[in-house]
C-alpha cells in the first residue's frame, strides 16, 4: 500500500478538494479584551482560523485557571417563556464549519479545535451523506429513548431501563436521586484499571445480560458509524490521515466496529422532571478537562434531545476557545472537539408548568437528553499502559502476572462481544492482536519467517453466529514487508504529536478546582435558579461578572537552570515557556515573582539552599505542575514536517498561500456564519479572567528587618521606611502588598500584610486609592481559607452578612481584624484552622499510603516490640559505630600514599555492613511508632469526649438515681441503704456512706443554731442521723473519712489511707431532706471525679506540651477537661459524628489550647467549662457555624481525615493480630474469603481469658417505652422484612420475582449484573429449608447422630464449615439408597483419610491446571472444597481444614490429626450418649420421648469445651442443626430475644438496628425481637408460615438476613432502607394470604405498620424474660 494509496483510503470525500482550505487575513485593530481569539472568516465554508503563540501558553493557563460561568449561560423568564440571550464574550458556532488555529501563523501547522453539526447543518454542507447520517441518527434516538413495534422491529423500551445498567464511580449516588432516576453516567465501552503504571485498558463493567448486551452493541455500532461520517468532515485531511493510520499500526481497539474511531464511550442521562416541581431550570454544569484522553485526537459528543417545545436545550461550552453550541431547533447534534481542553456542558430548561401538571409531565417525560461521549482514551491509543486482550497465558510476557491479571475483564470474554459491535469485529481484532505480538515477539528474537503477515491472517477462521465458518481479513499493515511504508506513517504521527504537544496546555481537575477555590464566592443570576427569577425585560440587563485586576504577565518561566551573581548582580538563567534556549534574567525584574513564576523560583531555592547569606528570604513552595506527554515507541523527529514526503500532498489537500500576518489575541471579528465578515463575540463581558493564580509568592527581604515599619530611619534599632509600594496580591488568604524600602532597591522588596504595615498607613492608602482598591473589597475578597482542592459556590448566611456589612463601610479602620465568624477570634485560629485545612489533611493521607505500600509487613515486622528493645538496638548500633570511628583513627596508613591497608580495608567494610544490617528494623520500628503515635493521640481525644460526657451528663444523672433510691427507703423501716443495694450494690456503701455525713452536718449546724437559743444548763441531744432499724450503721467519728477503696469501687481493701469529705462550696442551706439529698449528689459527684476521675487526667495533662507549669488544682484539671472535650465534642458533632478527624496528628494543638478561639471572656478554661455546662449549645455554637462552613465549602477534609483513621486503626489491629490486613479485610468483616485462604485472625490467649478478679459492670435498669424504643416516627421499618420474605415466598411458590434486584440478592448474585457473587444461604431468610439444611440432611440422617458417634460426625462436619460451597465433597459418592454417607465415619482414621484424599485430588488437579487454590478453582472439572472458613458470613480461624496457631516465628499449622482428634475423643462420646438419653440408637422422627431443649443444646456444646465451638455463632448453629433435625426441641422467642441481648455483635442485633429500633439495654433488645416474632406470627399466613419453617429461629435468622441484604445492597449504591420506606409509602391496603395467589404475588405478605397496641404487647411481654 503506497501513501497515495492511503491518502485515497482516508479521504472523506473525492470531490470536496475545497472544502477545507484556512485562510489568514489580517484583522481589525482589537478594541476590548475578551476571552474568545479572533477567528478570520471561512472561504467557501471551511474553516474560521485564528492565531496560536506557543510563548503565551503559559499566560493562557493562568486565565483559563480563573475560568468562571458567564451569567446568562442559563436562560431568564419572560413572561412565562423561555429567553435565551447570547453568552456573554462567546462566539455561538455555526454549524459544519470548524474552528482551527496555526501555530506561529504557519498554514503547515493546523490544528482543529472543534466543529459543530446538526442534521441541517449537514445535508447543506455535506447533501451527499445526509440521508444516510439521518437514518443512523432515528435509529440511535429509537435505541436510545425507545420506540413502539414497528414493521419487523419489535417494540424498544429505553436503553437507560435496562436491567441491571450499571452508574460508574464518577456518577451521582443513586441515593441522591429521586426514587425512580436513571440520571447518571454509565460506560458502555472500555474503561481503565489502575494500576501496572498509566493503567490498564479492559471492558468496562455493564449489564450482560441477552437484551442488554444486544441493545448496548447496537448502539455502539450506530455511534461508530456517525464517527466515519462526522470527524472526517470535522479536522483536516493531514490530521485525519495521520490519526487513522495510526489508528491502524497500533491496532487501536475502537467501539462498535473494526474501523478506526473512538476507545471508549460514556452514556450520559440527564432530566429535570423529578425536580420540576420545585426547581424550574438548570444545575450549574462543572467546568473541567479531560487529562486522560488522547491530545493528538478528538472526543466526538452526541447529543440527543427529548425537550417539549419551547424549551432551551442547554449549552455547550468550550472555555479555552471562548465558543458554545446551543441548538434550540436539532433534536441531535455533533459536537467534535479536543477533550483535553476545558469544557463544560449545561443541563436543559423546559418552560414552567403549573404544580398539578408535574407529576403527568413527569410520568410522560422520563429523562430528556442522553449525551453519548465517544472519546479517545490515551493509555488505549498510544498503548502507554496494559492492554487486558485475553486471560493470561503463561507464556511470553505473561507468566509473571497470571495471579494479578487472573480476575481482570478481558476481551476475549463472551460478555466483551458488544463493545466490538459483533462477532466478526471481535474475531478480526482479536486476530490482529495475535499476529501483531506474534510478529513483534520473532522479530525481537531474531527469528524470521518466510510467511508474510497477510498470509497468516488468511489462515485463520472462526466462527459465526450463523455457525458458518469464516477467514479473517487481513491487516491494514503487513509489517513483514511494508516496514518502510509504515516508518513513514510513524514519522508523520510523530510529526501530528509534536505539533499538538505545541498547542496543548495540560490542566488536570485537582489543579483548576484549586485555582477556583482562590476565587471570591458570590451569587450571580447563573446561580439562580428560575423559581427565583422573576419575568424580566429582553432589554433589562442582568448583573455582569465584575472586572477583576491583576498583573499581565507577558513572560512564563518553563523551567530554572541556574543562579549566579554576575558583577555584583543575581542573575537568572531560564528557559521560557515556548522557547528553546537559555535566557539571562535579572533578579530586579519584577514579573519574575509574579505567579505562576514566583513559586518556581522558590522552588529552585528550596532545593539549592547554602551555608551563604541569601536576600531571599523563607516563602512558601508551590507552583503549578510541568507539563507531560507519553513517551513514543519510535524516534522523534523535528517540528516541520518530513523531508522525504511530499506533505503538501498527503497531509494538506491544496496549498496554502498566506500572508504571514499576526493577528493579536485580543482582536474581534464578526461573522454570522453564512459570509465572510470576521466573527467577534456577542457581548462585551469577559469570560475568563486575567487574574493569575499561585499557591504562594516568594517575598524578598531585608535581613533583620521582617516585621520594621517605623520612621524615621534608625539603623542602630533596625528600623527602616517604607519609601512606596509598588504592588499587591490579592490571591492568599488576606491581601499583601509589596514595600519598596527607603535607600533600597527593589531586589530588596518584601511582601507585607495590613497588620505589619500600620505605621505606613498613608502610604498603603494612597498606593489602593490610585489602584482604585477599597480595604472593604480587599478583605472580603481574601478572608476565605486557604486554598485547597475544593471550591465552594455560595457564602454561609452569617459570613455573608458580614461581608455585606464590610461592603457599606469601605473605609472602617478595623476591617482588617474582622475575624471570619463574630464570635471567634481570627487570630487565634491558628490550630483549628490547620486541622481543617484539606491540603495538610491530604498530605497526611499521603503520607500514611506512602509508608504502607513501603513497608513490607513480614514476620520480622509483626514480631512482639518493646521500647526497651527499640532503645537497645538504637544504643548497640550507636555504640558499634563509636567503636568503628575508634578503630579506625588508629590504623595504620600505607606507605605509598594510600591509606588503604588490610585491617583499614576490613573495618570500613565492616562497618558498612554493620550500619546497613539494622535498617530493615529501625524502619520497621519507626513505622510502628508512628501508628502508635497517632492510635495513642487518638484514644487520649477519645478519653477527654468520654470525659465530657461524663461530667455534664453521666456524673450529674447517676449519681441523682442513686441518692433518690436511698431517699425512697429513708422513712421506711428499713431505710434507705437496702434499697440501693437491691438495684446498685456496688455503689449502695458509698451513697449510704455520704447521704449520713451530709445528713449528719445538716444535723450539727441545725444543733448549734438551737444551742445559741437555749438556757445555760440546758441538755443537749446526741442524735445520729441512722435509721435505727439501719443495718449498716455508720458512727459519728467515722463519718467524715470514706474507706479508701471506697467500698468496692477501686482496688485497695485494707489500706488505712482514708478520703476526706467536705461540703460543696455554694451549697444550698441543709434546711430540709431534699437539700441534704440534693447536697448528697454533689458530694458523690465530687468524690468520683477527685479519687477516680481527675488524678489520671492530671498525669495525662502533663504529658502534653506546655502543660507542666499549669496548676494541679483539682477544679482547673476538671474545667480543662471539660473545655478539651467540649470542643473535641463539637468537632466530632459538626463531622457528622465520626470521630477520625481525632487520628490527626494536628490535633494536638486543640489538646493544648481548646479555648484560644473563643472571645477574651471565655479564653479562660474555667470560665468556658462553666458556661459550656450552663449552656453548651449556644457557648458552642461560633464553633459550630465556623466548622459547618468550612466543611461545607471543603468537603474532602472528612474523606481524607477517615481514610488516614482507617489506616492508623488498621495498622493497630494488624500489630495485635499479627498479620496483615488487606482494605477488604478490613472494611469488610462479612467479606468471604477465597477458598483456601488461610483466614488471618488468630484469637490471642490474652483476649480469650478474663482476668481474675475483675468486677462485673453494673447496668442501670431503664424499663423501654414506645417512644424510647422507636424514636423515629416511621420505624419499624417492616418494609425490609415485606421485600425480604416476598421475593423468597414467590420463589418457594414458582411465582415471577417482582424486583429483579433483590431477587439477585436472595440468589447470591450481583445485583445488577446477575452474575454468582456470594454463597446464597447467606441471604436465604428460609434457614430450615435452605441449601445448607438439605445438604447436612442428606449427609448425616438423624438416625446417624443419634449413635455414640453421632456428634463427633456432626463436629468433624461443622468443623469443617460444610455446606453450599462443598456441596461437591458432601454428594461424592453418597448414595442414601444403598445406606451409603461418607460423613458419617466410624473413627478418627476414617474421617481423616476421607478429607485426604480429597485434598490429594483437589493438589493433583491444581498442578495439571498451573493454578492455585481460590475462588477460581472451584470451577474446575474434578476439583471438590473440602471446608469453608466463611460458612456463616465472617471468617473464622477454627472452621479451616488446618487451622493456624501461635504467631510470628512461632506459628504454625495443625495437621489433620490434631484439627479431629478433640472431636472423637472417648469424651465427647460420653458426654454426648448422656445428653441424649433415651433418644440414644432411635430415630428422632419416629421417637416420642422427651427431648432435650434448644437451650440445654446450647449450653451442652458450650460446656464441651471444643475449640471453636465455644462462642459466637457456631454454638448457636449448632443448637439450631439439633432442633432443625428433631433431635431437640425449639426455643421460646423469649429465649431466643435473650440469646440476641447477650451477643449484641452478631447479625441479629444489628437487623434490629437497621430496622429502626433503639437498643439501649437488655430490656429493650427483648422487646424489640418479640414485637418483630408478634408481628410476624400475628399475620403470616398459614401457608408461608409453613414454607419458611416459621418459628423464633426463623426470626433470628431473618433479622440476620435483613443486615446482609443492607450491606450487599450497599456495596452497589443501593439503599434497602430507603426501598422499604418507599415500599411502604406505596403499599395499599393488606390482605392476609392474598400474596399466595399467582395474580397478587406482587402483594406483601405482612402489613408494613404496626399498631401501638401490639408494641406495649411487646414491651409487657418482655418484662417476665428479665
Amino acid at each position: 500500500m503506497t501513501v497515495d494509496d492511503v491518502k485515497r483510503k482516508f479521504r472523506p470525500d473525492p470531490n470536496e478538494d475545497n472544502r477545507y482550505i484556512a485562510s489568514i487575513a489580517t484583522a481589525t485593530a482589537p478594541t476590548t479584551t475578551s476571552s474568545s481569539p479572533s477567528w478570520t472568516p471561512p472561504i467557501s465554508r471551511l474553516a474560521y482560523v485564528t492565531l496560536f503563540t506557543p510563548s503565551k501558553k503559559g499566560i493562557l493557563r493562568s486565565r483559563l485557571l480563573q475560568t468562571k460561568t458567564p451569567p446568562n449561560v442559563i436562560p431568564r423568564l419572560d413572561d412565562g417563556k423561555i429567553v435565551v440571550d447570547p453568552i456573554s464574550g462567546m462566539i455561538r458556532m455555526p454549524g459544519s464549519v470548524p474552528f482551527v488555529q496555526h501555530i506561529e501563523g504557519r498554514p503547515d501547522e493546523v490544528v482543529t479545535m472543534a466543529c459543530a453539526h446538526t442534521l441541517d447543518s449537514i445535508r447543506e454542507a455535506y447533501p451527499d451523506i445526509a440521508d444516510d447520517l439521518e437514518d443512523l441518527s432515528l435509529r440511535l434516538r429509537d435505541a436510545t429513548f425507545g420506540c413502539e413495534a414497528k414493521a419487523g422491529h419489535p417494540a424498544m423500551k429505553p436503553i437507560y431501563t435496562l436491567h441491571g445498567l450499571k452508574r460508574n464511580d464518577r456518577s451521582v449516588d443513586a441515593r441522591d436521586l429521586p426514587p425512580g432516576s436513571f440520571d447518571g453516567s454509565y460506560n458502555l465501552a472500555t474503561t481503565k484499571g489502575e494500576g501496572e503504571g498509566a493503567g490498564v485498558v479492559m471492558p468496562a463493567v455493564q449489564a450482560s445480560t441477552a437484551e442488554a448486551a444486544e441493545r448496548i452493541g447496537e448502539v455502539l455500532r450506530l455511534l461508530h458509524a456517525i464517527q466515519r461520517y462526522i470527524i472526517p468532515r470535522s479536522i483536516s485531511k493531514s490530521e485525519h490521515a495521520v490519526t487513522e493510520a495510526h489508528s491502524e499500526l497500533n491496532n487501536v481497539v475502537s467501539f462498535g466496529g473494526l474501523l478506526p474511531g473512538c476507545t471508549s464511550c460514556q452514556m450520559n442521562v440527564s432530566s429535570d422532571g423529578f425536580d420540576l416541581a420545585h426547581f424550574i431550570g438548570s444545575h450549574q454544569g462543572a467546568w473541567h478537562t479531560d487529562i486522560g484522553d488522547d491530545w493528538t485526537r478528538w472526543t466526538l459528543v452526541t447529543m440527543l434531545l427529548n425537550l417539549p417545545p419551547g424549551s432551551d436545550p442547554g449549552a455547550f461550552c468550550l472555555g479555552r476557545c471562548g465558543l458554545y453550541v446551543r441548538e434550540a431547533d436539532a433534536w441531535i447534534v455533533f459536537l467534535v472537539f479536543r477533550g483535553n481542553d476545558l469544557h463544560s456542558g449545561f443541563a436543559p430548561t423546559t418552560p414552567p408548568v403549573a404544580v398539578e401538571d408535574v407529576n403527568k409531565l413527569v410520568n410522560a417525560a422520563g429523562p430528556n437528553r442522553v449525551v453519548y461521549v465517544s472519546y479517545p482514551s490515551r493509555v488505549a491509543t498510544t498503548r502507554a499502559g496494559s492492554m487486558s486482550m485475553s486471560p493470561p497465558t503463561n507464556f511470553w510476557n505473561y507468566g509473571s502476572t497470571s495471579a494479578a491479571k487472573a480476575e481482570q475483564r478481558h476481551f476475549t470474554d463472551t460478555s466483551s462481544t458488544q463493545i466490538f459491535g459483533g462477532l466478526d469485529t471481535k474475531a478480526n481484532r482479536l486476530a490482529r492482536e495475535a499476529a501483531y505480538s506474534f510478529a513483534n515477539a520473532l522479530t525481537h528474537s531474531g527469528i524470521q519467517i518466510d510467511i508474510t503477515l497477510t498470509d497468516l491472517m488468511q489462515r485463520m477462521t472462526y466462527r459465526s453466529d450463523d455457525g458458518q465458518t469464516k477467514t479473517i481479513e487481513p491487516p491494514p499493515f503487513d509489517i513483514t514487508h511494508q516496514a518502510v511504508e509504515m516508518n513513514r506513517w510513524w514519522r508523520f504521527y510523530e510529526w501530528h504529536r509534536n505539533l499538538c504537544n505545541k498547542y496543548l496546555i495540560r490542566i488536570t481537575k485537582d489543579e483548576f478546582r484549586q485555582a477556583q477555590a482562590q476565587i471570591k464566592a458570590g451569587q450571580t443570576a447563573a446561580d439562580v435558579p428560575y423559581t427565583a427569577l422573576k419575568s424580566v425585560p429582553a432589554s433589562v440587563a442582568l448583573p455582569q461578572i465584575p472586572p477583576v485586576r491583576g498583573p499581565y504577565l507577558e513572560h512564563v518561566v518553563d523551567s530554572i537552570v541556574k543562579r549566579q551573581v554576575v558583577n555584583g548582580k543575581i542573575v537568572w538563567f531560564v528557559m521560557l515557556d515556548g522557547q528553546n534556549e537559555v535566557t539571562e534574567v535579572d533578579d530586579s525584574e519584577s514579573w519574575i515573582h509574579h505567579p505562576p513564576n514566583g513559586p518556581k523560583f522558590a522552588q529552585f531555592l528550596a532545593r539549592s539552599q547554602s551555608s551563604q547569606s541569601n536576600p531571599i528570604s523563607k516563602h512558601t513552595v508551590g507552583g503549578e505542575k510541568a507539563i507531560t506527554t507519553a513517551e513514543s515507541t519510535v524516534p522523534l523527529v523535528s517540528h516541520a514536517a518530513p523531508q522525504d514526503v511530499a506533505m503538501k500532498d498527503v497531509l494538506i489537500a491544496i496549498p496554502l498561500p498566506v500572508e504571514r500576518t499576526a493577528v493579536p489575541s485580543s482582536s474581534r471579528l464578526i461573522s454570522d456564519g453564512t459570509g465572510s465578515a470576521p466573527l467577534q463575540p456577542e457581548q462585551a463581558p469577559v469570560v475568563l479572567s486575567s487574574r493569575l493564580i499561585s499557591e504562594s509568592v516568594v517575598p524578598v527581604s531585608v535581613p533583620d528587618h521582617d516585621n520594621a515599619v517605623r520612621s524615621p530611619s534608625n539603623e542602630e534599632d533596625n528600623t527602616y521606611d517604607v519609601e512606596s509600594i509598588v504592588d499587591i496580591d490579592t490571591t492568599g488568604m488576606e491581601p499583601i502588598w509589596r514595600v519598596r524600602w527607603k535607600d533600597y532597591g527593589p531586589e530588596h522588596d518584601q511582601w507585607k500584610t495590613y497588620a505589619e504595615l500600620q505605621d505606613a498607613l498613608e502610604v498603603l492608602e494612597a498606593f489602593n486609592k490610585d489602584n482604585n482598591y477599597t480595604l472593604s473589597e480587599l478583605i472580603s475578597f481574601s478572608r476565605s481559607p486557604s486554598p485547597i482542592s475544593s471550591a465552594s459556590t455560595s457564602l454561609s448566611a452569617k459570613r455573608k452578612q458580614l461581608a455585606d456589612s464590610v461592603d457599606a463601610d469601605e473605609e472602617s479602620d478595623d476591617l482588617p481584624d474582622m475575624p471570619v465568624s463574630p464570635s471567634l477570634r481570627h487570630e487565634k485560629l491558628g490550630a483549628l484552622d490547620k486541622l481543617f485545612t484539606a491540603e495538610l489533611r491530604q498530605a497526611e493521607l499521603d503520607s500514611l499510603v506512602a509508608s504502607e505500600d513501603s513497608i513490607q509487613r513480614t514476620k520480622r515486622y509483626f514480631a512482639p516490640t518493646t521500647t526497651t528493645s527499640i532503645v537497645e538496638t538504637l544504643f548497640a548500633q550507636n555504640e558499634l559505630q563509636s567503636q568503628f570511628n575508634d578503630y579506625m583513627s588508629f590504623v595504620p596508613q600505607c606507605g605509598s600514599g594510600s591509606q588503604w591497608t588490610q585491617h583499614s580495608a576490613v573495618l570500613s567494610l565492616e562497618r558498612v555492613v554493620q550500619a546497613v544490617a539494622v535498617l530493615p528494623e529501625l524502619v520497621s520500628s519507626n513505622m510502628k511508632t508512628s501508628i502508635l503515635d497517632r492510635s495513642l493521640r487518638w484514644e487520649i481525644a477519645r478519653s477527654y469526649l468520654l470525659l465530657y460526657s461524663w461530667f455534664r451528663e453521666t456524673a450529674p444523672q447517676l449519681a441523682d438515681t442513686l441518692v433518690k433510691l436511698h431517699k425512697s427507703g429513708h422513712w421506711t423501716d428499713e431505710g434507705g441503704y437496702p434499697i440501693v443495694r437491691r438495684y446498685h450494690p456496688a455503689f449502695a456503701g458509698l451513697v449510704h456512706h455520704v447521704v449520713s455525713y451530709v445528713a449528719r452536718q445538716a444535723e450539727t449546724k441545725h444543733e448549734a443554731k438551737k444551742a445559741k437559743r437555749r438556757q445555760p444548763g440546758g441538755a443537749t441531744r446526741n442524735r445520729s442521723f441512722q435509721h435505727p432499724r439501719c443495718p449498716f450503721p455508720i458512727p459519728d467519728d467515722q463519718l467524715r473519712y470514706l474507706p479508701y477503696d471506697l467500698y468496692g469501687l477501686r482496688a485497695g481493701e485494707g489500706k488505712t489511707k482514708r478520703v476526706s469529705l467536705v461540703l460543696p462550696k455554694g451549697h444550698k442551706a441543709l434546711r430540709s431532706i431534699d437539700a441534704v439529698y440534693e447536697c448528697s449528689a454533689l458530694v458523690l459527684q465530687a468524690v468520683w471525679s477527685s479519687e477516680l476521675i481527675l488524678p489520671p487526667v492530671l498525669r495525662m495533662e502533663q504529658a502534653l506540651p506546655q502543660q507542666g507549669r499549669r496548676k494541679s488544682d483539682p477544679d482547673l484539671v476538671r474545667s480543662r477537661a471539660i473545655a478539651r472535650g467540649a470542643v473535641l465534642q463539637c468537632i466530632v458533632d459538626s463531622c457528622g459524628g465520626d470521630e477520625s478527624i481525632l487520628a490527626s496528628s494536628d490535633i494536638e494543638g486543640i489538646l493544648v489550647s481548646p479555648c484560644q478561639m473563643f472571645p477574651a471572656h471565655l479564653e479562660k478554661e474555667s470560665r468556658f467549662a462553666s458556661a459550656v455546662l450552663r449552656d453548651a449549645e449556644q457557648t458552642l455554637a461560633p464553633l459550630s457555624d465556623w466548622l459547618a462552613e468550612r466543611l461545607d465549602m471543603y468537603p474532602t477534609i472528612l474523606d481524607s481525615a477517615a481514610h488516614s483513621a482507617r489506616l492508623v486503626h488498621r495498622g493497630l489491629l494488624e500489630l495485635h493480630h499479627g498479620v496483615a490486613l488487606n482494605e477488604e479485610h478490613y472494611l469488610n468483616p462479612n467479606l468471604l474469603y477465597d477458598d483456601g485462604q488461610d483466614v488471618p485472625f488468630v484469637v490471642p490467649d490474652s483476649l480469650a481469658k478474663h482476668k481474675k478478679g475483675t468486677r462485673k459492670k453494673t447496668v442501670l435498669y431503664q424499663p423501654p417505652t414506645k417512644d424510647s424504643l422507636l424514636p423515629e416516627a416511621d420505624a419499624p421499618h417492616f418494609g425490609a422484612i415485606a421485600l425480604l420474605l416476598r421475593e423468597r415466598c414467590n420463589e418457594l411458590r414458582g411465582f415471577p420475582a417482582v424486583d429483579s434486584i433483590l431477587f439477585n440478592v436472595l440468589q447470591g448474585r450481583h445485583p445488577t449484573e446477575g452474575r454468582v457473587q456470594f454463597d446464597r444461604d447467606q441471604t436465604d431468610p428460609a434457614r430450615q429449608f435452605s441449601n445448607y439444611a438439605q445438604l447436612l440432611i442428606q449427609s448425616l440422617p438423624p438416625s446417624k447422630l443419634t449413635e455414640p458417634l453421632g456428634l463427633s460426625r456432626l463436629l468433624a462436619y461443622m468443623g469443617t464449615g460444610q455446606g453450599n460451597k462443598t456441596s461437591a465433597f458432601l454428594l461424592n459418592g453418597l448414595d442414601p439408597n444403598l445406606g451409603v454417607f461418607p460423613m458419617a465415619f466410624n473413627s478418627l482414621t476414617e474421617c481423616i483419610a476421607h478429607f485426604e484424599t480429597a485434598e490429594l485430588n483437589n493438589i493433583t488437579i491444581l498442578a495439571d491446571h498451573r493454578t492455585k487454590a481460590g475462588s477460581r478453582a472451584t470451577s474446575l472439572p474434578g476439583y471438590r472444597q473440602t471446608f469453608n472458613a466463611c460458612i456463616w458470613g465472617q471468617a473464622s480461624n477454627h472452621l479451616l481444614l488446618q487451622p493456624t496457631a501461635g504467631k510470628g516465628d512461632h506459628k504454625r499449622k495443625y495437621t489433620l490429626e490434631e484439627k479431629f482428634a478433640p472431636y472423637f475423643s472417648p469424651r465427647v462420646q460420653t458426654l454426648w450418649c448422656g445428653f441424649l438419653g433415651d433418644l440414644l440408637g432411635k430415630d428422632p422422627a419416629t421417637y416420642s420421648g422427651e427431648k432435650k431443649s434448644w437451650a440445654d443444646a446450647l449450653q451442652f456444646i458450650i460446656d464441651l469445651k471444643v475449640v471453636g465451638f465455644q462462642s459466637g455463632l457456631t454454638p448457636l448453629q449448632f443448637a439450631n442443626n439439633l432442633v432443625f433435625l428433631g433431635i431437640c426441641t425449639p426455643p421460646a422467642p423469649e429465649e431466643v430475644g435473650a440469646w440476641i441481648a447477650s451477643n449484641k455483635t452478631l447479625g441479629a442485633y444489628n437487623g434490629l438496628t437497621l430496622l429502626g429500633f433503639n437498643l439501649t439495654g437488655y430490656a429493650s433488645i427483648v422487646a424489640a425481637y418479640l414485637m418483630v416474632y408478634n408481628h410476624l406470627d400475628t399475620y403470616l399466613c398459614a401457608d408461608d408460615k409453613k414454607r419458611l419453617g416459621f418459628g423464633a429461629l426463623f426470626v433470628e435468622h431473618l433479622l440476620c438476613k435483613v443486615g446482609r441484604w443492607e450491606y450487599r445492597l450497599r456495596l452497589q449504591k443501593h439503599d434497602f432502607l430507603s426501598m422499604a420506606k418507599q415500599a411502604r409509602a406505596n403499599s395499599g391496603a393488606w390482605v392476609k394470604g392474598a400474596n399466595c395467589r399467582w395474580a397478587n404475588h406482587q402483594a406483601f405478605c405482612i402489613p408494613l405498620d404496626i399498631e401501638n397496641k401490639s408494641i406495649q404487647t411487646a414491651i409487657d411481654s418482655c418484662m417476665p424474660a428479665i
